[in-house]
Formats: C-alpha cells, structure tokens, sequence
C-alpha cells in the first residue's frame, strides 16, 4: 500500500494511526502476518474519536463476554481473536460503537 492510500485510509478511519509530529504511527494491533486483521476496517471508524490509544489497545485484547467461541459452551475471545478467525467484524463494530 502507497503513503497516499495509507493517508487516506487514515482519514476514513479505516486504519488507526496515532500523529507523532509530522508522521503518523500505525500500531500492530490492527495487523497480522498477512496484512490487515479481516474487518477490522469495518471496526475501526465505529470507535469513538477521543478514546485513549492504551484504552483502544486493551479493549482489543480483552475478552469479551458477548464474542463466546461458540455461542453458549465457548470461551470468551478478544475483540481482534473474534476478527483473526474470521468471524463477523459487524458484532465487534457494534461492541465498539457502544464505548
């Protein structure tokens, strides 16, 4: 992905960048070894603008009662396990619309 594609995912959201002076920081939690989490896009702009980078980094990694593995007999998963697996990014945008 060029700087200019990068910018602009920047500013749909699609991709979470902290400014560091005249350049932007992309944290790994939005990546894996392949590229970007699946969904993750669809998440990401759902997230409240003035949430504190650690706070967005916890929340991703914390499990979360309502994304069960399997529904009613699974474990808890993290917002970013829920999305590595494939499952549907919709639920985790809602979840992160509601912080």
């Amino acid at each position: 992905m060029n700087d200019s594609r990068v910018r602009q995912r920047l500013g749909e959201r699609a991709l979470y960048g902290i400014k560091a002076g005249d350049e932007w920081r992309l944290p790994a939690i939005q990546f894996s070894q392949t590229g970007l989490v699946p969904g993750i896009d669809r998440v990401l702009p759902r997230l409240p603008q003035n949430l504190n980078p650690v706070a967005i980094f916890r929340w991703f990694h914390t499990p979360n009662p309502d994304l069960e593995e399997r529904e009613g007999q699974g474990r808890c998963l993290s917002p970013v396990q829920w999305l590595q697996i494939g499952n549907d990014p919709d639920v985790v945008a809602e979840l992160a619309a509601g912080l």
